[in-house]
């Protein structure tokens, strides 16, 4: 997965995946929104696809070079996550 947050409160992201509900999508982009708070926690809605949105929480650690992410919504999926800066 390759994710961009833009500064300005947007997001792309570029990945693959395989699962047992859509077999193996390659290259799949998305697009959606974040917000960060004051206490440096995000709010992301995500939509990889035109008919899936994705919720997650997120926070900010290592001085701005890590997010910790987790997914919630839809509950079905269960998805965390770390990023790194580069």
């Amino acid at each position: 997965m390759i994710r961009l947050y833009d500064g300005k409160g947007g997001v792309v992201q570029w990945d693959s995946v395989k699962n047992s509900a859509s077999g193996y999508v390659p290259n799949r982009y998305g697009t959606g929104t974040y917000r960060v708070n004051d206490d440096c926690t995000l709010d992301v809605e995500f939509q990889p696809s035109p008919t899936t949105k994705i919720v997650e929480r997120a926070v900010i650690v290592d001085e701005g070079r890590e997010l910790r992410s987790i997914t919630v919504d839809p509950p079905t999926l269960w998805v965390t996550s770390v990023q790194q800066r580069i």
